[in-house]
C-alpha cells in the first residue's frame, strides 16, 4: 500500500489473528465459567467463582483482543526521504536519512529458527528531538524497502553503521 508516507512494510498478521483466534478460542470457556460463578449461591465460593470468572475474562479473552488491536494500528512506511512509524493513521515518530544518526542490526524473538532480523534507525524527528524506529520481521514481512534506503545513506555516510557494516550487508543480502 503506497500513500503519503510512502510505501508500507507489509504487516504479518500474527499477532492480529492470534490474538482474535485466542480470544474466539476462549470466549465461550470463559462464559460458562461467568454462567457458572452466578449460579453459586454461598459467598465464600462464590468470590471465587467470580475471581476466576474475572481472570480468564481478563487474561485470554481481553487481553488477546487488546494485542490484536495494538498491532493491527501499528504500521511502518518508508518514502524516498524518511521512515515513518504510524500508531491508528496518525504519525508517531519520523526520522529523515538525512537525520538518520545510527543503524542498529540485531534479531527479535530469540526462540532458535524463529529468531527475525530487526533493524532500528536512530536519528532526530523533524523538530530535532532524539528518535528510534525500530522495525522487525517479526511484524513485517519484509524488511526490504527501508534496508534498500539505508543502503544508499550508508554508502554516502558509512559512520551509520559504526561497526555493523557485515550484519547489515547480511540483512540485506537476506531481505532480496
Amino acid at each position: 500500500m503506497s500513500t503519503g508516507l510512502g510505501t508500507e512494510l507489509p504487516q504479518r498478521g500474527l499477532f492480529v489473528w492470534g490474538g482474535l483466534i485466542c480470544a474466539l478460542f476462549f470466549a465461550w470457556p470463559t462464559f460458562l465459567a461467568m454462567r457458572k460463578a452466578a449460579s453459586v449461591r454461598e459467598t465464600g465460593p462464590a468470590v471465587g467463582a467470580w475471581v476466576m470468572a474475572a481472570a480468564l475474562l481478563v487474561l485470554v479473552v481481553l487481553l488477546p483482543l487488546g494485542l490484536a488491536w495494538f498491532f493491527n494500528r501499528l504500521h511502518i512506511y518508508v518514502s524516498d526521504d524518511a521512515v515513518t512509524g504510524t500508531f491508528g493513521g496518525n504519525v508517531r515518530t519520523q526520522v529523515r536519512f538525512q537525520d538518520v544518526t545510527q543503524v542498529e542490526i540485531g534479531t527479535s524473538g530469540g526462540f532458535g529458527a524463529a529468531t527475525n532480523t530487526a533493524v532500528t534507525v536512530s536519528g532526530t524527528d523533524p523538530s530535532g528531538k532524539p528518535v528510534e524506529i525500530n522495525a522487525s520481521r517479526a511484524f513485517v514481512t519484509t524488511l526490504e524497502p527501508l534496508l534498500e534506503h539505508l543502503d544508499r545513506e550508508a554508502r554516502t555516510r558509512p559512520e551509520i553503521l559504526g561497526d555493523q557494516r557485515a550484519e547489515f550487508e547480511k540483512a540485506l543480502a537476506e531481505s532480496r
